[in-house]
């Protein structure tokens, strides 16, 4: 009887680190306490179970893959041997300090889990985003609710809640999605950390997680069945928020993704067929041209994209340009003055608000914007060195996935690439843990797949 039970702690303590995992995977709607709390927990119950295979894995992966995925951030917090602002400079350190300890777990320390624990975690992630996008529209028909609504006869009709939620339904998707995102309202959410960029990377990656799962993994028929529904549901999502590169990451890696998993030529040619047939369709169904094409906030995103690129590579004035534009002059102009070694990750916010104030842009002073693009974040924090050696991570990381062949690993580093364009998602900690824990998975899985030695 004692023997039965000691068995059954032992297989408790050594299922911990892929609770505390499966825990943490779930980290959109965690409260940061609790994020905090569970990566404490994981790296302990971690380094409990798995103390004696640390020095095998050190002895045959050597220090290179850490120095090669890690040292960017390295770099960055050296950099407050140099930063004015010591005090802020340690703030941003302690808070990116994830972006160190949560590779080691994967490089040294955790085993690679198998196709059906993947799969399990891959599960976590998506069903916390179904339950977000439920929690929005939820929150959209309190909005309803409360502020009420033109009907067609241009009256206001307020107080709907005893309608059913069928009929709520029915007036969220009457309305243009310019309008009905207004009762969304992201910066009055705050049950959960709610940002269309973060929001639309995680409906984004959850697409290709479940692509993968239907098109290339045995499936049962009903598991199918949903998935194809909610890959539909969070295409439209995605759109609907107009955050602009994760849909131009979703029209161009996600077709690449497809045909280059798939090995037959035949089915290749057919699937290319058949997408350009789909493609063309689609344009000419009414209901997509009205409510997605012609979205207003869509079209406007886009043509404000047009006009900034047109501005930095014409050098031409662009009247309609949005308040981006300044942050990246602004961020681009103090670049040059500090270009190889930055001002140190202290200074960043300073350097800025000096620039803001330089070209009386208020908002930008209001609202204490960074600069909306990491690699130039980078440049500025610790110059070409330190934005050289991030740009390795990711290469790097490229690198393995291409040996190991892992298609998904490639479009998870290139999608948090192409991000990083336009947010500095590895500021806050929503963006380190989708990059931490993704690449780290994915990474170890591609490690299993052969015995990889830096020289």
């Amino acid at each position: 009887m004692k023997i039965n039970k000691t068995l059954e702690c032992i297989k408790i303590i050594k299922s911990l680190p892929f609770f505390f995992l499966c825990v943490l995977i779930a980290y959109p709607i965690l409260p940061y306490a609790m994020q905090s709390i569970t990566i404490g927990l994981l790296f302990a119950s971690s380094l409990f179970n798995y103390w004696n295979e640390i020095k095998k894995n050190i002895l045959k992966r050597g220090v290179a893959p850490f120095l090669f995925i890690t040292g960017w951030f390295l770099l960055v917090i050296i950099t407050l041997l140099y930063s004015s602002n010591f005090e802020i400079g340690i703030k941003r350190v302690l808070r990116g300090i994830n972006l160190i300890i949560i590779p080691i777990l994967f490089i040294y320390i955790l085993p690679s889990y198998s196709l059906k624990k993947r799969n399990i975690l891959y599960n976590i992630f998506i069903y916390t985003h179904v339950f977000l996008i439920f929690f929005l529209l939820f929150k959209s028909f309190e909005g309803i609710d409360k502020l009420g609504f033109l009907d067609e006869n241009n009256a206001r009709v307020k107080n709907i809640s005893s309608k059913s939620y069928l009929e709520l339904v029915k007036v969220f998707f009457s309305m243009p999605f310019a309008y009905s995102r207004y009762y969304i309202n992201e910066n009055e959410i705050t049950t959960f950390f709610i940002h269309k960029a973060y929001l639309s990377i995680g409906l984004v990656w959850s697409v290709f997680l479940m692509i993968d799962r239907l098109l290339f993994q045995p499936l049962k028929v009903a598991k199918g069945v949903l998935f194809s529904f909610l890959i539909l549901i969070f295409i439209i999502a995605i759109v609907y928020f107009t955050s602009i590169p994760n849909i131009i990451a979703l029209c161009i890696l996600l077709p690449l993704f497809v045909f280059f998993k798939i090995k037959s030529f035949r089915k290749r040619v057919v699937y290319i067929f058949v997408s350009v047939i789909s493609i063309i369709a689609l344009f000419q169904v009414d209901v997509i041209k009205d409510r997605i094409f012609e979205d207003v906030r869509l079209k406007k995103d886009i043509a404000e994209v047009k006009g900034l690129l047109q501005t930095l590579f014409d050098n031409k004035p662009y009247e309609n340009a949005n308040i981006r534009l300044d942050v990246w002059k602004c961020s681009f102009k103090q670049i040059g003055k500090d270009i190889w070694f930055g001002y140190g990750i202290g200074d960043e916010e300073e350097i800025l608000l000096g620039c803001y104030k330089s070209i009386n842009c208020e908002d930008c002073i209001e609202q204490q914007l960074n600069t909306h693009n990491y690699y130039s974040s980078l440049l500025l924090i610790g110059g070409i060195v330190t934005l050289m050696m991030f740009l390795i991570a990711l290469g790097y990381m490229l690198k393995i996935g291409v040996v190991a062949k892992n298609y998904l690993f490639l479009v998870m580093i290139l999608l948090i690439g192409i991000n990083l364009l336009s947010e500095n998602m590895l500021v806050r900690i929503h963006g380190i843990l989708f990059y931490v824990l993704f690449s780290g998975i994915l990474l170890n899985q591609s490690y299993s797949k052969f015995d990889f030695v830096e020289k």
